[in-house]
C-alpha cells in the first residue's frame, strides 16, 4: 500500500495527489515566477536519467513553502482587525 501525500504548506493535513505539491487553496496562494520556477526545475530532472531533483528545484519549494506561510498569516491577522 502507498503511502499518504499531503499538502506541504505548514500544517495543512489535506491528502493530495502524488504528483501535487499543495492542496488546490494552497497552491493558488503561490506567487507565480514561483510556479514557474517549480515546473521548469521538474521538468529538467525529467529530462535527466537518475530523475534527481535539483538545488534549485528544491529552493523553489522551499520558497513557495515560505510564501504560503506568509499569505496565511497575513490573512489571519486581516482577519482579527
Amino acid at each position: 500500500m502507498a503511502l499518504p501525500h499531503y499538502c506541504r504548506a505548514w500544517g495543512c493535513r489535506k491528502p493530495i495527489a502524488k504528483r501535487m505539491l499543495m492542496c488546490k487553496e494552497h497552491w493558488a496562494l503561490v506567487p507565480r515566477p514561483c510556479k514557474d520556477s517549480i515546473t521548469l526545475e521538474l521538468k529538467k530532472c525529467f529530462r535527466e536519467k537518475n530523475h534527481r531533483v535539483s538545488k534549485e528545484y528544491l529552493q523553489a519549494v522551499s520558497w513557495a513553502v515560505d510564501a504560503v506561510r506568509v499569505s496565511a498569516r497575513n490573512l489571519k491577522e486581516e482577519q482579527c482587525r
